[in-house]
């Protein structure tokens, strides 16, 4: 540096602090523009079934699974499964997976909060969430599994959700959906073929909580369940994983994000112009 005019090499530490400035704008421009995109939509595990998830309700041939008949789950260890398989009907002699039966329409509806969502055998489970400022939909991952399809006379067994608020006494939000029949569905031949032969494979299934009426801060109940379409006829049951509320944060929160990758815009953009 002694070879160096002293103004000549002031200019040059100048120059490398000024392109260190704009290398650490530049990185913190590229965090805050990360964290902007990031919060335009935020996706939160509601229900994953594994160990420390939150608790939920169950009725009938209803229990957790691992890999089931060569499936493994979309999302963890753990998948959910419901049956329509009673050791008091036909249902292919196939005995319940969980170790209790699918129950009668009565125990179902009541367990649906006596809203008619189904009218013959099945199970069920109910699944709280609490409704935050900004939701935008519920998702949940499902293979609709059935011995309906290829029988000489099948049946249109179902799969259903609804949305409850038990708290208020209001028993249904919107309207039940069958998501899910063995009319009109493809299926394919499913692992082991036993108990269940035929499957969908994992679908994705969404439900808009906009123009519901739901109140943030409420705690509602997604209820998923499967059905008979008549008494004594062919298993169907449903695997169920990975349920998920996606939502836009609040409008304060993105709004000082975008206002600090602004600032640090014009704060380059000046210190480009001096140097």
């Amino acid at each position: 540096h002694s070879l160096i005019p002293k103004p000549k090499l002031k200019k040059e530490r100048k120059h490398m602090r000024t392109n260190k400035i704009h290398r650490l704008i530049s990185a913190g421009l590229g965090v805050l523009t990360c964290l902007v995109v990031a919060q335009t939509s935020e996706a939160r595990k509601i229900e994953g079934f594994e160990a420390g998830d939150p608790a939920f309700t169950k009725t009938g041939d209803a229990g957790n699974q691992g890999t089931y008949q060569g499936e493994a789950p979309p999302e963890g260890s753990v998948q959910f499964l419901i049956t329509t398989i009673n050791t008091g009907a036909n249902e292919d002699g196939a005995t319940p997976q969980s170790g209790t039966s699918a129950v009668a329409f009565s125990t179902l509806n009541t367990f649906f909060f006596n809203t008619t969502v189904s009218n013959q055998t099945g199970s069920g489970l109910l699944i709280p969430f609490t409704f935050l400022a900004g939701d935008t939909t519920l998702t949940f991952q499902y293979d609709f599994l059935s011995n309906e399809p290829n029988q000489s006379t099948p049946r249109n067994d179902f799969a259903f959700e609804a949305l409850f608020n038990p708290a208020s006494g209001t028993p249904l939000i919107g309207s039940v959906t069958h998501f899910a029949q063995v009319t009109g569905t493809s299926f394919s031949l499913f692992g082991a073929q036993s108990p269940f032969t035929f499957h969908t494979g994992y679908q994705t299934f969404t439900l808009s909580l906009t123009g519901l009426g739901l109140v943030a801060g409420t705690t509602y109940d997604l209820g998923l369940g499967v059905a008979d379409a008549t008494n004594s006829d062919h298993a169907s049951g449903l695997l169920v994983d990975n349920v998920q509320v996606t939502g836009v944060p609040e409008p304060s929160t993105v709004g000082l994000g975008i206002a600090g990758a602004v600032l640090m815009v014009a704060l380059r953009s000046r210190i480009k112009r001096k140097s």
